[in-house]
């Protein structure tokens, strides 16, 4: 993904609703990215507006929004995990640090410590001044608000590497200078090795080191000859065809995944987290049965889920075309969100398989995996945008720092204030088996359906309906749409705004 310039819209809710509460204010921002074609794609975010009138602006520019900041961060880093198309015969190097990160490890190098014999010697050499500059400079950034980020907060184990650096900023090289036995022709050679192993702990490359990409920075040149991806044979295996993506196929292949899922998982994330210390090999994690059964399955699902989506694709055109003006756009709407939704399905049931420390790891030289889970992530922000609530959720799975109370991104209402087929189909319950549990989490970000009717305008009104003679029921015509027996236009009726049973209230 890559990210331009964000327009902000001015335009943000009122701080106080009409019995005087004070009600959370929320503005617009719009980041573009790139399809899996290379396409720009325009993402939009809802974050917490703060009101910086009354500050300085000075202290405006310091504290900017750390939601701003924290989607710039995102998408840059988005950009640094995967190259693009053009770029990838240069992309050697992973990098993930941020300048938060830099800060850290800038504020552990000490240069004071070599002030004991001849001072004027010493300022000469090391340039102190400039040197208590850059400290300052970093302290100041490390507390600065905007740069504390979800993406830059650091955990336990990365403090015990900032205080074990800070420790060898000290120890180890006030020894190298000699401070206590150096001769006093040899002051400068001494001085000159500590600076050097001074510059080399305080590096860019040490900044990796403080984030774990240690041993991910050099992957795309350890994976330059393989053309493979783990689990993913190329040939016959996995071309996918029409009767490979029904509803039993797709559902066996799913439960199978499940139990490997299941078993491997944990186990996987615990090896990954060994390789990122450096205590296992990575030829020993792309060569285990366990993980490339795994991994087979799970392509194998990913083909069958894309292959269902295109077959959709190809249904609603063939209704087009037959259709002699009795097309109904309603229900192929309704199959395309119901494609939409059994890929997303398997994305966020298996979400932990869509991160870029698995992926890095099981990729090839042209980053295949890597390229799949940036395509995806940026494909659930455009249909989110357009209302597609399993996209949403979907999205919270593999990204849940990105979509938290202060940001969010936008839930477009094309399909989330339809009281319509398209709507039925958009519309997800709690007792989801995949989506059940991330709506309860996200629920604050998915409008009920009172919200739903006030944002469309829609008065509701209770009367007594009577069926046409050419009624279906939704759930009857959604059951068909997942069958992939779509009904032609003819033997479903134009939807209404809203097609409730009889005595049930509608939309009038």
């Amino acid at each position: 993904m890559n990210s331009s310039n964000s327009n902000r819209n001015s335009n943000q809710q009122q701080p106080e609703d009409d019995n005087g509460v004070c009600r959370v204010q929320f503005a617009e921002t719009t980041q573009y990215s790139e399809d899996i074609q290379g396409i720009a794609v325009l993402h939009r975010w809802k974050y917490q507006w703060r009101d910086h009138s009354e500050e300085s602006t000075t202290t405006q520019a310091i504290r900017s929004i750390p939601e701003l900041v924290t989607m710039e961060q995102y998408y840059k880093l988005e950009e640094q995990h995967c190259p693009k198309k053009d770029d990838r015969a240069n992309f050697k190097h992973i990098e993930t640090a941020f300048p938060r990160h830099c800060a850290l490890v800038a504020a552990t190098r000490q240069p004071r410590q070599f002030i004991s014999r001849t001072e004027s010697q010493i300022m000469n050499l090391q340039n102190a001044p400039n040197q208590n500059q850059i400290q300052r400079r970093a302290r100041v950034r490390i507390h600065t608000t905007c740069d504390i980020t979800p993406f830059t907060e650091i955990t336990l184990h990365q403090r015990v590497v900032v205080i074990a650096r800070t420790g060898i900023a000290h120890l180890l090289v006030k020894k190298l200078a000699g401070i206590f036995w150096t001769e006093r022709h040899m002051h400068q050679s001494a001085l000159t090795f500590a600076d050097l192993v001074a510059s080399f702990i305080s590096s860019a490359l040490a900044c990796e080191y403080l984030v774990g990409n240690r041993y991910y920075r050099n992957l795309p040149s350890i994976l330059a000859n393989e053309t493979q991806l783990v689990g993913c044979p190329c040939g016959r295996h996995y071309q996918i065809t029409a009767e490979d993506v029904t509803l039993a196929k797709i559902q066996e292949t799913t439960q199978e995944l499940q139990v490997l899922y299941d078993a491997n998982i944990d186990r996987l994330e615990a090896v990954i987290a060994q390789y990122a210390r450096g205590f296992v090999s990575l030829e020993e994690i792309r060569t285990d049965p366990d993980f490339v059964q795994m991994f087979s399955k799970f392509w194998r699902l990913s083909f069958q889920t894309m292959k269902a989506r295109s077959c959709a694709e190809s249904r609603i055109a063939t209704l087009r075309s037959i259709s002699s003006g009795l097309f109904d756009e309603e229900t192929c709407s309704a199959d395309r969100v119901i494609a939409c939704r059994n890929l997303f399905s398997a994305q966020c049931q298996f979400s932990r398989l869509m991160q870029y420390n698995v992926a890095h790891l099981f990729d090839n030289s042209n980053f295949n995996y890597v390229s799949f889970v940036r395509a995806s992530k940026s494909s659930q922000l455009r249909l989110c945008n357009d209302g597609l609530t399993s996209a949403l959720l979907t999205f919270a799975a593999i990204e849940p720092r990105m979509v938290t109370a202060e940001m969010t991104p936008l839930l477009g209402d094309i399909y989330v204030s339809r009281c319509s087929l398209s709507g039925a189909a958009n519309h997800i319950q709690t007792r989801d088996p995949v989506f059940g549990e991330m709506l309860i989490k996200h629920r604050q970000h998915v409008p009920l359906m009172k919200e739903i009717i006030e944002l469309a305008g829609i008065r509701r009104q209770v009367f007594l309906t009577i069926r046409p003679p050419s009624y279906v029921p939704l759930q009857s015509a959604l059951d068909s749409i997942r069958s992939g027996e779509v009904r032609s236009s003819r033997h479903l009726r134009k939807p209404d705004r809203c097609a409730p049973p009889v005595g049930m209230a509608r939309c009038g």
